[in-house]
């Protein structure tokens, strides 16, 4: 009795004609195809979303220096929308109403208020990418960079990205910078369900040891993070303050003018300066606690 096809492996007609097209390019591109296409299909894995999305990243990379058309028609035709669809805003504000309510039905509503903070993303996002010079866009396409709708980053958002990483990661600690907020989520929402959030001050004495930890990897090639475009571009703008000695932290780009970001990189560093001391096994305690 011949064995029955496994449904994980199963392609619609689409993904069957990409992943014969994938045949005929160097580097098992489409073994890498028909994996990610495989996790996806198996409901048996929480995190198959996250996985599937590892394994067309890593597909993108090796494409040998291929364009991948996503649709520039379809671009074309969002450009021609925004501006319909700001002025049909302005109308409505105009008139001393508030756009999409009335007698818009909850189903088309929710439609819309999705569609309205997709323009504010991408608003956003070309107002940072004009000022920085950084493939924003590009980023965003491929699943380097998330954006959260509205100007501010969305805590919940963060939060559910640390969740995230507890159940991908052997998660110890959870660091932050105490400002912008974070420190109010980390004790309302992590420390309740287990989490040890450590802040972290961000003076010299308290990154020192990472930074140099930090810039001596970099220096030696050695620090390894899959050849994300976004860290080596914040890796590329990492400026230093010092004391008038060998002390010293990353100096921050003022966010509103400055054309740099180090976002990727003040975020290890504050990391690593917590991963010091975990490595001699001496933390002991739980709960949120502050270091320095």
């Amino acid at each position: 009795m011949p064995e029955e096809a496994d449904a994980r492996l199963q392609l619609t007609p689409t993904q069957q004609a990409l992943y014969d097209a994938l045949l005929e390019k160097p580097g098992g591109l489409a073994e890498l195809y028909r994996a990610a296409i495989a996790i996806l299909n198996d409901a048996t894995i929480p995190d198959r979303l996250a996985l599937a999305a590892h394994e067309l990243r890593e597909l993108l990379e090796k494409l040998p220096g291929e364009e991948v058309d996503l649709g520039a028609g379809l671009n074309d035709k969002v450009k021609e929308l925004e501006p319909l669809w700001k002025n049909a805003n302005d109308e409505e504000k105009a008139a001393g109403r508030e756009p999409w309510t009335g007698q818009v039905t909850q189903i088309l509503r929710t439609f819309l208020v999705a569609t309205q903070r997709f323009f504010e993303e991408r608003t956003r996002i070309s107002d940072i990418e004009r000022r920085t010079r950084a493939p924003l866009t590009s980023w965003t396409r491929t699943g380097f960079l998330e954006t959260t709708p509205g100007a501010e980053i969305d805590m919940n958002v963060i939060i559910e990205r640390v969740r995230w990483a507890s159940r991908m990661f052997d998660v110890r600690e959870v660091t932050f910078d105490r400002w912008g907020g974070i420190k109010a989520a980390a004790t309302l929402m992590l420390v309740p369900e287990g989490f040890i959030c450590v802040d972290i001050p961000q003076t010299i004495g308290g990154l020192t040891a990472a930074t140099k930890q930090f810039i001596g990897l970099y220096m030696n090639r050695k620090l390894a993070h899959g050849n994300n475009p976004i860290l080596n571009w914040h890796a590329s703008c990492l400026a230093l303050v010092t004391d008038g000695g060998d002390n010293c932290k990353p100096a921050k780009p003022p966010r509103d003018t400055a054309s740099k970001r180090i976002d990727g990189v003040a975020a290890t560093i504050t990391a690593m300066a917590r991963a010091v001391f975990a490595e001699e096994n001496t933390i002991t305690y739980t709960g949120l606690r502050s270091v320095g």
